[in-house]
């Protein structure tokens, strides 16, 4: 799904920022998680290199010394996926209450252009006490919802610094930009890749090896069939793993389409308030309506712009659920 208005407000703003999407994105490598998973993997590769190397290492030791390092690469793409989602998350946290509260201030002056008109007509003789009352409390509505906006884009600002490990500066963020939706096709073959999939594919190929080493003429019938059962265990582990992984993926890739018509259906209403916008500014010039009709259009579709945006942000987050529940990277799609 291509979104040209992402690209064009990124070359707008781009020169005023501090921070943009892809930047946010790649400070997942410094989160405690990745890097302890990266320790974890060089410390699985260590113990490899000296199992290998050892010359009284059996065929078992060898064997759960490759897993260990398999699990550990899975694992590591697993935390920086699950780290990117989280930043990711944070990141359009604070661009939806930033927008918000931009919303909440236009409606402020919406508000308080409401009251001033209102208050004249009053004194005119032209509105009751009753609809000066409602104008009064229309503003103090529009007073506290902009309190609560700011609070809230402070409050986002700050989540998003404690994850960037930096300060909750005020600079304007670009826009998140497009990410590279996988395929269905390309989410079945990712769960065999996820760390619990991994996890007992390796229990089954370890009950194997197991039984592998029992020699028919020396172990006794009780150890063999033991080591059968072990086996017939670990691969009823394997389909409850894949099982499992399936049904998370299908139920996100569901809340993923879900999203996006969500999200063609906001674009549909910002056209439609883009249009009336036009009109009434058209309008407004030919003296056909009043500065504050005009206020009000605007104001709608300033509303229906962050309700836009919102939507796409919701799509992103699914779209790191899905990437989250089969392992599965994703990238970002770049402005040429």
């Amino acid at each position: 799904m291509k979104h040209p208005w992402i690209l064009a407000l990124l070359v707008l703003v781009s020169s005023a920022l501090a921070l943009d999407y892809p930047q946010a994105l790649q400070r997942a490598e410094e989160r405690p998680p990745v890097v302890t998973a990266r320790l974890q993997l060089q410390d699985a590769r260590d113990q490899l290199a000296r199992t290998e190397s050892d010359p009284l290492a059996l065929k078992l030791d060898r064997l759960k010394a490759r897993q260990a390092v398999e699990l550990a690469e899975a694992q590591l793409r697993l935390v920086r996926i699950q780290a990117r989602a989280e930043i990711s998350t944070a990141y359009t946290q604070v661009l939806d209450a930033e927008a918000q509260r931009e919303l909440a201030r236009e409606a402020l002056a919406v508000a308080e252009k409401a009251l001033a008109i209102t208050r004249l007509r009053y004194e005119k003789g032209g509105a009751t006490s009753q609809e000066l009352t409602q104008a009064e409390l229309g503003l103090a509505d529009a007073q506290n919802r902009l309190k609560q906006a700011e609070e809230g884009a402070v409050l986002a600002r700050s989540r998003l610094a404690s994850l960037l490990g930096g300060p909750a500066e005020d600079e304007p963020l670009a826009p998140a930009l497009e990410l590279a939706v996988p395929t269905w096709e390309e989410v079945e073959a990712a769960l065999a890749r996820h760390p619990d999939a991994l996890r007992a594919r390796q229990g089954v190929e370890l009950a194997r090896a197991a039984r592998e080493l029992l020699d028919p003429s020396y172990a006794p019938l009780a150890q063999i069939e033991s080591a059968e059962l072990a086996i017939e265990r670990a691969q009823n582990g394997l389909r409850e793993a894949e099982r499992g992984l399936r049904l998370r993926a299908e139920a996100r890739w569901q809340e993923l389409d879900a999203k996006r018509r969500a999200l063609e259906l906001s674009e549909q209403k910002l056209a439609q308030a883009e249009e009336d916008l036009t009109i009434a500014r058209t309008r407004y010039e030919a003296g056909l309506v009043s500065e504050f009709t005009l206020m009000q259009v605007r104001l709608k579709a300033t509303q229906a712009r962050v309700e836009r945006d919102v939507a796409y942000h919701a799509y992103l987050g699914a779209a790191w659920s899905l990437a989250e529940s089969v392992a599965l990277p994703l990238e970002v799609v770049h402005a040429q």
